[in-house]
């Protein structure tokens, strides 16, 4: 028997227009004995205020321990979203991952916890590595028509780049302040 169920679910974009304006209904489909599905609860999530709730089944059946589906019904339709194996009673943790800016949903997770009933919880995705990005190298014609690779230069200080300037200001500037000739 597991003691923690993870299980992560990609929801299309539809669905997450679905909990945005309605309650969506949670259900449990059995994978042995292919019952009827079971009802989990309804949640309820406020995409403005990023909060969710999950409402109870008023009277949940007693079920068989086992493999379950468990999905949404949108729109009238069914669709699993995950599979878990699911104890009696229900104490499961319900993490709705949301986008951090626009609190659009993204993913649902279910997993075994120590409280009764099918808590909600909201977490915010968390941005992923963005990867280092290196510019293609420049090809070159030189003199002969050959292709070659340009080099690129390292960044230059100021002095470097301006050195032809500062240069004959620096000489014009010793030779006009000269001493004057003595003794005369």
């Amino acid at each position: 028997m597991l003691n923690i169920i993870r299980i992560s679910v990609l929801l299309a974009s539809f669905v997450s227009l679905a909990l945005a304006t309605a309650p969506v209904q949670l259900y449990a489909h059995s994978l042995e004995t292919h019952e009827l599905s079971i009802n989990l609860g309804v949640l309820t999530y406020n995409e403005t205020s990023g909060s969710t709730q999950v409402i109870d089944a008023p009277e949940l059946p007693e079920f068989e321990e086992g493999d379950y589906c468990i999905g949404a019904e949108i729109n009238g339709n069914f669709q699993c979203h995950s599979y878990a194996r699911l104890e009696f009673p229900l104490r499961y943790e319900l993490i709705i991952s949301t986008k951090p800016k626009t609190g659009e949903l993204i993913s649902m997770s279910f997993r075994r916890a120590e409280n009764e009933g099918i808590k909600s919880i909201i977490k915010p995705a968390v941005p992923g590595a963005q990867p280092a990005t290196k510019e293609a190298p420049k090809v070159v014609k030189n003199a002969e028509g050959k292709e070659v690779l340009e080099e690129e230069e390292p960044p230059k200080s100021f002095i470097q780049k301006y050195w032809m300037y500062i240069v004959p200001a620096l000489i014009m500037f010793m030779i006009s302040s000269g001493q004057e000739p003595q003794g005369q």
